[in-house]
């Protein structure tokens, strides 16, 4: 997938660097020499989250995660050597957590279920096994690593200690204990560590608006189109709900759209977004993305108004057809775009 380089200032990233092996208020190590340990400064934390169960996510329909688990999101920043590249571990069993000391997780990033999946494609983030290689020079990489724990191990005494190995440079181990562990509600609460929280929340939208608008086009174009009034109401319903409305940026794990107030987490009642809004984030956070994201925005509105239209009984033109038809198309193209780029290796 496209990886996503955080755009940081080299004077930013010296007062900011966390040491690796210290968790998130550590100093920078020295070497057998005395000098400071360079490589131990390569991966910089940016926040460990821990998803509530009972939280505004339904996990019940998740693959592979059973109702005693939850996932653990470590985002960290991989910071290129000035010259050396780096090829990064394929291997899940390289990227770990050891939590309060007994139970050792492998990292799930790469094949979680459709709720963590849906959310770690839409982030933009860089999958710790997909990573390759880490270009000496680059600007530095925004990644994410994700765990399937016990939920049993969460406690607001709990430690972790994340660890690479198999990748050189990056090779670490961190700690984190209490405090710097963080529970979310929702995914999206994840982005409180981006520079402009609200902005990625909904550039990052764009994935889920994606793949309800795909999915109701097909169910309308296999049903019956405007000659099924089921397939007319389902269809419409869900493209107008992508394009309309509040939504998360993951799916539930049932695949299905989900409306989230992003500011409380909880579950929403179709609010209205602003699509101006989402719009101009996308086009900050993804400016390969910035027209299609507008015309997904727009031609759903009307494709919906004109469907209608169309299957309202009244007189159909073949003027309306194709004004329906030109939307659908628009729609869906704009649509299968954002997704390849998504879901691109």
């Amino acid at each position: 997938m496209k990886k996503w380089t955080a755009l940081l200032t080299s004077a930013a990233l010296v007062l900011s660097l966390a040491a690796c092996g210290t968790g998130g208020s550590g100093e920078t190590p020295e070497s057998a020499s005395g000098e400071p340990d360079q490589s131990a400064a390569a991966v910089e934390s940016r926040g460990l989250f821990v998803l509530d169960r009972g939280g505004a996510v339904d996990l019940s329909q998740e693959e592979n995660l059973s109702e005693r688990e939850t996932y653990l999101i470590h985002v960290y920043d991989i910071i290129p050597d000035t010259a050396k590249n780096v090829d990064m571990s394929r291997f899940n069993s390289d990227y770990t957590v050891q939590v309060n000391g007994v139970n050792a997780y492998d990292s799930c990033t790469t094949y979680g279920g459709e709720a963590l999946n849906s959310f770690l494609l839409s982030s933009g983030y860089g999958l710790d096994r997909e990573l390759g290689t880490v270009f000496a020079g680059d600007e530095p990489i925004r990644a994410a690593s994700a765990f399937r724990i016990n939920t049993n191990d969460v406690s607001g005494d709990m430690t972790v200690e994340f660890s690479i190995a198999g990748s050189d440079l990056y090779n670490c181990d961190m700690t984190f204990e209490g405090g710097e562990i963080q529970t979310i509600r929702c995914f999206d609460e994840i982005f409180n560590l981006e520079d402009n929280p609200r902005e990625h929340q909904l550039a990052s939208t764009l994935y889920a608006r994606a793949k309800a608008v795909n999915s109701g086009l097909n169910y309308f174009s296999n049903h019956g189109g405007i000659g099924d009034s089921a397939a007319v109401l389902a269809s419409t319903v869900t493209v107008l709900s992508a394009a309309s409305y509040e939504v998360s940026c993951g799916l539930s794990s049932s695949g299905a759209l989900v409306l989230y107030d992003f500011a409380s987490g909880d579950s929403a009642n179709a609010l209205e977004v602003n699509q101006e809004e989402v719009a101009s984030a996308a086009a900050k956070v993804f400016p390969e993305l910035a027209d299609q994201a507008k015309t997904l925005l727009e031609q759903g509105k009307l494709w919906v108004e004109r469907t209608e239209q169309c299957a309202g009984g009244g007189t159909v033109t073949q003027e309306m057809q194709q004004a329906a038809y030109d939307s659908g198309v628009a729609l869906g193209t704009a649509a299968n775009a954002i997704i390849a780029y998504f879901e691109q290796a």
